[in-house]
């Protein structure tokens, strides 16, 4: 079917639509022809770049220094390239409930899966902790990719943001640890966040549930930070562009009544400041996470055994 004169305007550009209420349009017509003729949909737009590196656009996907393009052909790359897109925004829909953009990602992944394109997932959780009562490692069996594991949440599932209430109800514990007000490890400042959040084993944008207690753990906010940079953002620009991963989270031993929390139970003076360092030293120490993507011929090791330190304190919690 022939493009518009609209879509053209971004495709000549090595470039998709935007995810404005207008640009949402032309989205849809580039999905319909893709489900109607993927292999034309895809010359047209390689045409259109009027010679344009096409390796420089859809084609190319360099993370940690590695170059994976070779693993995909250009069908590949390029439904790989227009989920990433569509994918780079989803949070912001995400949260306003507007499930129209999830409607064009199942869309664009249901191409991609006629066209074997992508292999489905294939996901393991480990079983929830008997002390704390959420996640305690993550490994994948076969690969991950953007097509859920649909023995894990469903073949069209979405992830989601942690469900603070869900997980509370489940893993009660966590109604404890998320009173501890945010302490600065260095200075001791204090903030008006939580210290702990709930830190995605299988991050959402790649699928994994907040609602699910094995899929997350307690965490401090600021050792989330440095996974999600230090490693999953790795992982999302790899998965949402249609490279195979595998990827595996274990958790070292928990932190444990330390000497320094001892004296810090010791000088509480309330039973709530005494749950909350109790419940602590349930913890665990660090998650240790490695990736590794599939470059055409190997898997190639992006980061192996990874470790970020989970902030506890060793203090009396202030309360929020």
């Amino acid at each position: 079917m022939p493009l518009s004169d609209a879509l053209k305007r971004y495709l000549r550009k090595g470039a998709f639509p935007l995810k404005s209420e207008g640009d949402l349009a032309l989205w849809r017509e580039l999905i319909t022809a893709m489900e109607t003729n993927l292999p034309g949909t895809t010359a047209e737009a390689n045409a259109l770049m009027m010679g344009l590196d096409y390796s420089d656009h859809w084609g190319r996907i360099i993370v940690n220094g590695t170059d994976f393009s070779a693993s995909l052909d250009e069908g590949s790359a390029f439904v790989g390239a227009a989920h990433s897109a569509l994918m780079s925004n989803f949070d912001t829909y995400n949260r306003k409930g507007d499930t129209r953009v999830q409607g064009l990602v199942q869309r664009l992944r249901n191409v991609a899966q006629a066209n074997g394109l992508v292999d489905q997932s294939h996901v393991t959780l480990g079983a929830a902790s008997p002390s704390h009562g959420m996640g305690t490692a993550l490994s994948t069996p076969g690969a991950l990719t953007y097509l859920p594991d649909p023995k894990l949440y469903g073949a069209s599932a979405f992830g989601s943001q942690p469900d603070q209430s869900e997980i509370e109800r489940l893993a009660p514990l966590w109604g404890v640890l998320k009173k501890r007000c945010h302490e600065n490890m260095h200075t001791g400042a204090l903030g008006k966040k939580t210290h702990y959040v709930l830190a995605h084993l299988l991050n959402h944008q790649v699928n994994g549930s907040g609602a699910d207690p094995r899929n997350v753990v307690p965490f401090s906010a600021d050792a989330n930070t440095r996974m999600a940079r230090e490693v999953e953002g790795f992982l999302k620009e790899l998965v949402q562009n249609g490279i195979r991963v595998r990827y595996t989270i274990t958790m070292d031993a928990p932190v444990g009544m330390t000497p320094g929390r001892k004296a810090a139970l010791q000088n509480c003076t309330t039973d709530e400041e005494r749950e909350i360092v109790e419940a602590e030293a349930l913890l665990p120490s660090a998650l240790i996470l490695s990736l590794e993507g599939h470059d055409g011929t190997d898997w190639v090791s992006v980061v192996n055994c990874h470790r970020v330190e989970n902030q506890v304190p060793e203090t009396v919690p202030t309360i929020r």
